[in-house]
């Protein structure tokens, strides 16, 4: 009797308390091979050796599921890479979130030039929206990040996402080089279609510590950084054109926007290799997940324990942890 109402308080009552707690999303790094080679990409490499098999995902889902029925909490699936439309069981990995979780918010980060019609096809069955990453407003800035042909390859995915009427979006990097273009960005979401358009601040982390050592392009830092996330707000009311202001410093901007970073309260990353990560972001690995499985790294890392009480270096003492909870 007591589980059942604990069962219907999470369901029912506590959604209406916190929407956003029940949720314990989930990142899967499917696949480290990539079709591109993007000069600021935090992957240090984009070999694929000690991927995980199909089979290994599938214990990966199991674990997932069965932490989010110890937690009483809801699935959110991203299926990233690398370039996971490069891994060959992606179909029947999506069947199987599908079968798992038959409702959870399901989507997939990717470059978008290697889309193809049956791909498309199936997405639009298994209801998956798609990310897709956008470095330039045209061909000539986002090729030289990216490589020559890359836009209008990313453009035709587009495309062919628009005629099947499956949800996509654009993601950028924000940065001193790329932050000039937030309005053209904005104007190019709107030609191709678009539902949002989103930024990620530029982490110095793989090829893209070349960039910064050589002084080609680093991270917005200060009242540069004040003054970009301003630009996105201005231009996605300008332009009416939605853009993501979950995550830290928004509230900083404007108080009404803006929650707290849910990595590590609220989310997880796996690793191609099945390691567990705080974020994909950096080269931190606190375990892996089929030798000592997700709830023990989730719940009991002593990483993991130190984020949740705000004992991290940097952001635990600042007044306004409770409402950012860092970043990477």
């Amino acid at each position: 009797m007591f589980n059942r109402f604990i069962d219907w308080f999470c369901n029912k009552i506590w959604p209406l308390v916190d929407s956003q707690r029940q949720i314990l999303g989930i990142q899967l790094d499917i696949t480290n091979a990539c079709n591109l080679a993007c000069v600021h990409c935090y992957h240090p490499h984009h070999k694929n050796q000690g991927a995980l098999t199909y089979e290994q995902w599938l214990q990966v889902l199991e674990q997932y599921k069965q932490l989010l029925k110890k937690l009483r909490m809801k699935p959110s699936i991203t299926i990233c890479g690398g370039e996971p439309l490069l891994c060959s069981f992606l179909i029947p990995l999506l069947e199987n979130i599908r079968k798992y979780f038959p409702f959870c918010d399901l989507s997939i980060q990717t470059n978008g030039t290697v889309l193809t019609f049956d791909q498309v096809v199936s997405f639009k069955k298994l209801n998956v929206s798609i990310q897709i990453s956008i470095d330039g407003p045209n061909s000539q800035s986002h090729d030289l990040i990216r490589g020559d042909g890359s836009f209008k390859k990313s453009l035709d995915g587009c495309h062919l996402l628009k005629t099947h009427s499956i949800p996509f979006w654009f993601l950028a990097i924000l940065s001193e080089k790329t932050a000039p273009w937030i309005p053209d960005f904005f104007k190019l979401a709107i030609t191709a279609g678009a539902s949002a358009m989103n930024f990620t601040r530029l982490v110095i982390e793989g090829y893209a510590k070349q960039l910064f050592t050589l002084n080609v392009d680093r991270p917005l830092e200060g009242k540069h950084l004040k003054k970009a996330l301003k630009d996105i707000l201005e231009y996605s009311r300008e332009y009416n054109v939605p853009t993501e202001t979950r995550g830290a410093l928004w509230h900083l901007i404007d108080r009404e926007i803006g929650s707290p970073n849910n990595v590590g309260f609220a989310g997880l990353i796996i690793s191609y290799k099945g390691e567990f990560k705080v974020t994909s972001r950096a080269s931190m690995v606190l375990g892996n997940v089929l030798h000592e499985g997700i709830e023990k790294l989730f719940l009991f890392h002593p990483i993991m324990q130190r984020l949740r009480k705000g004992k991290i270096e940097g952001c635990g003492q600042c007044r306004f942890f409770d409402r950012c909870r860092g970043d990477r």
